[in-house]
């Protein structure tokens, strides 16, 4: 236990941000009990924060009972036209700018969604361009060499550092141990990331490039902060996959009481995300792409990705 407080005091400072989720807690539970709520306060200038691409998804943005973002300066955006394209189930509350939904049919279990817009023009994928400037610079590796094979970290070690590389196969990271990633671009093929409970797992200055359909699953219990670079040819830049892959799922199973931290650009468009059980999600910058998006019982404290810009050349 010494050395988890050692070498992880960093969370220790990322949970001075709870008090700011508290209170927003407080205020969502007010407006909750509000019979007429609209919020007054979303900010002048927003970006979007949420986009999801799936065109003809139905249900293609669901935010359950317990789905909290808070995020005056964000949008959310819906490509889908289906029928429902989204859901608005009861006791979700969503402290947004604007959510649009291109689609003109959606459906609000718990009365009228604040700032909701359908039939509404949604935003060209504004990152598209530059994300395939990384893919072209990701395939000047040798992704068919994999630095390590269904790598298994040694029992016994209580922390264990991970170097940048291609991963091929599965990884199991199990209970009570810490993770630190070292900086750099971790490419992942052929399998994935298993994230059990338990585990903190830490990188910072980190990009993880998805070379098929292969994952890495947080599990329920793990403490998670994860920061893309602040510079260089992949500023920015947390997630991003390969171009045209078929449909898949990724799950993010929250901790409850420390937040995930997940800064940096997520960019997903082939997935079908679910955030799960008491996620809180900030506070950071993020901007998210993916497929279709589940939030059960979820807390986002975030804010958009327009300060720290996009990656640019060196």
């Amino acid at each position: 236990m010494t050395i988890f407080a050692r070498n992880f005091a960093g969370f220790g400072k990322l949970a001075m941000g709870l008090a700011a989720i508290l209170s927003a807690t407080a205020l969502l539970s007010s407006a909750a009990e509000a019979k007429h709520w609209t919020p007054k306060w979303t900010h002048p200038k927003s970006d979007v924060c949420v986009l999801l691409k799936g065109e003809d998804e139905k249900q293609a943005f669901v935010a359950n009972s317990g789905a909290k973002i808070l995020a005056p300066q964000c949008e959310i955006h819906v490509k889908s036209e289906a029928k429902p394209a989204a859901i608005f189930n009861a006791d979700a509350h969503l402290l947004v700018a604007k959510t649009c939904v291109e689609g003109n049919t959606v459906i609000t279990n718990g009365g009228p969604v604040p700032s909701l817009e359908t039939g509404c023009d949604t935003v060209k994928d504004p990152y598209a361009k530059k994300i395939w400037e990384l893919r072209k610079a990701i395939y000047r590796k040798n992704l068919h060499k994999c630095d390590y094979e269904n790598y298994q970290p040694k029992d016994g070690k209580n922390i264990i550092r991970m170097e940048p590389g291609v991963y091929c196969g599965w990884t199991n990271f199990n209970a009570n141990r810490g993770v630190i990633l070292k900086p750099g671009v971790y490419v992942i093929r052929d399998g994935g990331w298993n994230v059990n409970s338990g585990v903190k797992f830490i990188g910072k200055g980190v990009t993880f490039y998805f070379h098929d359909s292969s994952i890495i699953q947080f599990n329920a219990n793990v403490k998670v902060l994860l920061q893309a670079p602040k510079s260089g040819y992949f500023k920015g830049i947390l997630m991003y996959e390969k171009r045209d892959l078929e449909p898949s799922n990724i799950a993010i199973n929250g901790d409850g009481v420390l937040p995930t931290i997940l800064e940096g650009l997520i960019y997903l468009p082939s997935r079908n995300a679910m955030f799960n059980s008491d996620n809180v999600k900030g506070p950071n910058r993020a901007g998210m792409v993916f497929n279709t998006l589940i939030m059960n019982e979820t807390f986002w404290l975030i804010k958009p990705l327009s300060d720290s810009k996009l990656p640019s050349k060196k």
